[in-house]
């Protein structure tokens, strides 16, 4: 028997919504640096732009490259680590992010024997989460949701916010003391999630590591920009033209750090919260060994607290259609599409939206 010491593979899984792909542009980025201290993030294994989503997808039998198996991608890792290159692998992909069937599990366990495997995951409490969340399947392309928060919370989507399934069926696995579980929350992230993760897999951040640039990293619109993209998609644009259009709303529009608009109200914010406190009362205890119980730590919303649905005033229209059009018609902007009856415009009385087709009629 070999007294060598085991290998150890940190599986990242996400949560998404939890700064993963400015985590993923920053292990990319310090490749060099991580693998000097022998911590490989590999370049293949099924990379897809900075993350390894294909090593998941294959696994999942909806991999884009049906050339390789899932035992290819793992043979690539073992030749990228080599015998001494590295003594621990990263791979990042939060499409591993949900309820791991056992037939998974499985493979993954016999490809990875002999290893030391941890799986790291950062949660987001589950309010901040939809709202986030809900910014992004507004603008996505693929996507274009065009209700309003309180009919999206509803859909199959959030059923992925019981963070109690996902972790229990890894366990099942891997055990639970090989389950990492992190908060992304401000006060328990008080370094950032970069220094927090290399300090998770036992490394300390330093002025050798580089960091992303925040306009290579998902951004999000601003809620006046969210709410006027909103009731945009109900309209028959072409990819391009919502494309187009969503690029130029980031540009215009960006959501700041500052910015504290919420789309729920503070009553489905709580209902939220109530739903899964069971859920995240059990991660506390079982993952972080916290005999209260708290997972997150920010004070609930009040229900009586002050609050407005986003909206979109004529003063914040107006603005939104003059930079729009100039951006779009210094980029060949998006061309008209002007529905054929006031019934077709998304809320009718919004005027605004016959004017700004008419002026990217370009």
């Amino acid at each position: 028997m070999s007294d060598k010491p085991k290998k150890t593979l940190y599986l990242h899984i996400g949560y998404p919504k939890t700064a993963t792909s400015a985590l993923q542009t920053f292990l990319w980025l310090n490749r060099s640096v991580l693998l000097k201290q022998g911590v490989l993030y590999p370049e293949k294994a099924g990379i897809v732009d900075v993350a390894h989503h294909e090593f998941a997808w294959c696994l999942q039998d909806r991999n884009t490259d049906r050339t390789k198996t899932f035992k290819d991608y793992w043979a690539e890792v073992h030749e990228e680590s080599g015998a001494d290159k590295a003594h621990t692998v990263i791979l990042s992909t939060e499409d591993f992010c949900r309820r791991q069937p056992l037939r998974e599990l499985k493979r993954i366990q016999e490809v990875t024997k002999g290893w030391d495997v941890k799986v790291i995951v950062y949660l987001r409490r589950q309010d901040a989460w939809a709202e986030s969340a809900y910014r992004q399947v507004v603008r996505g392309q693929p996507t274009r949701v065009s209700h309003p928060i309180s009919f999206w919370i509803q859909s199959p989507l959030t059923a992925r916010l019981d963070y109690r399934e996902v972790l229990n069926s890894w366990a099942q696995g891997f055990s639970a003391e090989n389950i990492l579980v992190r908060v992304f929350e401000k006060q328990q992230l008080p370094n950032g999630i970069f220094a927090d993760f290399l300090e998770t897999i036992g490394l300390k951040m330093n002025d050798g590591y580089r960091l992303p640039r925040k306009d290579v990293v998902n951004s999000s619109l601003s809620a006046e920009a969210t709410e006027f993209l909103r009731q945009i998609n109900t309209l028959p644009l072409t990819d391009t033209q919502h494309r187009k259009l969503t690029t130029a709303l980031l540009h215009i529009s960006p959501q700041t750090e500052s910015e504290k608009v919420f789309f729920m109200s503070p009553k489905e914010r709580r209902d939220l919260l109530e739903l899964y406190d069971p859920a995240n009362s059990e991660i506390a205890r079982t993952y972080l060994n916290r005999e209260d119980g708290k997972l997150f730590l920010a004070p609930w919303p009040e229900p009586d607290e002050p609050w407005e649905a986003p909206t979109l005033d004529p003063q914040a229209a107006g603005w939104l259609m003059t930079n729009l059009a100039h951006r779009l018609k210094k980029t060949r902007g998006i061309a008209k599409a002007a529905p054929e009856s006031p019934a077709d415009i998304p809320d009718t009385n919004e005027a605004w939206v016959r004017q700004l087709l008419g002026e990217l009629a370009l």
